[in-house]
């Protein structure tokens, strides 16, 4: 183990998110023998062993791990019982995938975390504290707006792999109108359809920016409301003052959670047999040997990281998702970084 110190480089990716976008962006792809879908691992493995090869030089982690969502309900769940009520469930064809990019994140010789009752923005805010509190960089590998409340430059910064695009203080400004530790204030009045948190109705985030510069948080603005000329405005803000405090609750991520896994097993390694576990991936998953294309020794990753072939025809879950496959790419795989050959 190699605990967090002083001049250290955490990376935390999003996993979800990774997966997710990695779902979305290749045509479907199955198993030949049965028609099992592998389109959403595959594609996986190619982002994330594309991060691992771009990690050089003075951006090199020290520490890396991905994060993931490890159920439905959370505490949140507890505070709001319609909190992302209205999500639909995830697809058919990828949940027998959720598994496989769990081997496939180990295989790489990266920690792959998640946690029962906490959302995997919840972790990477803890492991985040975590980092600053050594004196450590953290780097989160996500665009996601949610993880924007942690941002604290020079110290905790998001990268868009998607966009090479690296997210400090500025870029959250210029999204949400003010600075990282105003963003929760923001997001708690505007409120998010997308995971059903209600805000206050007829505020967007716009408005929600104007009032938390002009008041500073949601208590003061409402202790404050009678100050308000705009009758509408006003009345609004009153009649939905709880739910801007109950929004505040679930959009402001836990820093605390009572985490399992430290960072200080998050040192990246090989694996220490990489083509025995290359055998025993290939017999436990459910994923077809690809045949190489790589050059360098056996890695664990040969047998699962390799696009299948599409399938010959589109099957009916596809229907109505005109935007899967645009981005489908037939480009070779990286060579892996040195640390994981």
């Amino acid at each position: 183990m190699s605990a967090l110190k002083k001049g250290d480089h955490l990376y935390l990716v999003d996993g979800s998110g990774y997966l997710f976008r990695a779902y979305h962006a290749l045509p479907p792809l199955t198993r030949k023998s049965d028609g099992l879908p592998t389109g959403a691992v595959s594609g996986y493995c190619n982002m994330l062993w594309k991060l691992l090869e771009d990690m050089k030089g003075p951006e090199q982690p020290t520490h890396l791990a991905v994060i993931f969502d490890a159920s439905e309900k959370t505490f949140r769940n507890k505070i709001y019982k319609e909190y992302k009520a209205h999500r639909p469930p995830p697809p058919e064809d990828l949940i027998p995938q959720f598994p496989l990019v769990r081997d496939a994140t180990r295989a790489f010789g990266v920690s792959c975390v998640e946690m029962n009752g906490y959302e995997a923005d919840d972790l990477i805010a803890t492991y985040a504290r975590l980092a600053r509190e050594a004196g450590a960089r953290c780097t989160i590998i996500s665009s996601d707006k949610d993880l924007m409340q942690l941002v604290v430059d020079g110290k905790v910064e998001l990268l868009d792999t998607m966009k090479n695009r690296r997210l400090a203080s500025a870029e959250v400004l210029e999204k949400f109108g003010v600075t990282p530790d105003k963003v929760v204030q923001v997001q708690a009045l505007a409120g998010d359809s997308t995971d059903n948190v209600p805000g206050v109705r007829g505020i967007g985030v716009k408005t929600a920016a104007e009032l938390i510069n002009i008041y500073g948080d949601i208590e003061t603005l409402l202790g404050r409301v009678t100050e308000i000329k705009q009758n509408k405005r006003r009345e609004t803000l009153i009649e939905n003052a709880e739910n801007a405090r109950i929004s505040l609750k679930l959009v402001t991520l836990d820093i605390n959670v009572p985490l399992k896994e430290r960072p200080d097993e998050f040192a990246p390694s090989p694996p220490r047999r990489p083509w025995q576990m290359c055998c025993r991936l290939s017999r436990n998953c459910p994923i077809s040997k690809a045949k190489p294309r790589l050059r360098p020794r056996p890695c664990a990753l040969q047998s699962i990281a390799m696009p299948m072939s599409p399938s010959p025809r589109r099957p009916s879950w596809t229907n109505g998702s005109p935007d899967r496959g645009k981005k489908a790419s037939s480009a070779s795989i990286p060579r892996p970084p040195r640390w994981i050959r």
